[in-house]
């Protein structure tokens, strides 16, 4: 008897740590996010990239609660892991992450993208301030973790180029710029010929003067 019950107490106990160490591993589960800029399929590189926590996994209310820098935000946190979440309502945590420090910052994307590991489940706010060489800043984006029961979550950011018309337009000239072929002119000596011809009719004038005085 005494023998039984020391073996279920035995059983009792491993029982009781298995599960103690199931609702730890639980409660310290980590996520990762990959963020990938493509276009047309090729890796963008370059671009720096600021991740803030919007908010974090509250254990005890068993839901996401604002972090301290946050909390001010006029929206709801079943809003920001809604499909109805817009564009103008994440521009209102971009607002708020004025003054707060990134929970991480990347000064220039690589290749691979931006793999972020060992992340709190909670939810982040991707914010780019300088683009990458020839394209377009990204748009501001949330993600959540766990995002659909997933703790890893793979995001491929589709990047637009810079439009050409954005770009300095090349001057064409116009067929006046066009150099035109000099008129080859004489060289201008001085020489004015209408006296000689005037010297001339008046010599004759008076010689015919002359010849009629004479004759009378």
């Amino acid at each position: 008897m005494k023998r039984i019950k020391l073996i279920l107490i035995t059983f009792l106990i491993l029982v009781g740590i298995t599960f103690q160490e199931k609702v730890s591993a639980q409660v310290e589960q980590k996520g990762s996010i990959v963020i990938s800029p493509t276009y047309n399929g090729v890796p963008v590189v370059g671009g720096d990239l600021l991740v803030y926590q919007v908010a974090n996994w509250s254990e005890k209310d068993n839901r996401f609660a604002f972090t301290k820098e946050f909390s001010s935000t006029a929206l709801s946190l079943e809003h920001l892991i809604s499909p109805e979440l817009d564009q103008s309502d994440i521009q209102v945590l971009v607002n708020n992450s004025h003054h707060v420090k990134p929970y991480q910052y990347i000064d220039s994307i690589p290749q691979k993208g931006v793999v972020l590991e060992n992340l709190s489940q909670g939810i982040y706010l991707f914010v780019q301030k300088e683009s990458a060489q020839g394209y377009e800043k990204m748009n501001p984006f949330v993600i959540s973790i766990p995002n659909n029961g997933s703790l890893s979550v793979e995001a491929k950011e589709k990047m637009s180029p810079i439009s050409s018309s954005a770009s300095p337009s090349k001057i064409v000239s116009s067929k006046d710029d066009v150099p035109r072929e000099k008129v080859k002119v004489l060289p201008f000596t001085g020489q004015v010929w209408w006296p000689v011809y005037l010297s001339l009719v008046c010599g004759i004038i008076c010689l015919v003067l002359s010849m009629i005085g004479k004759k009378e």
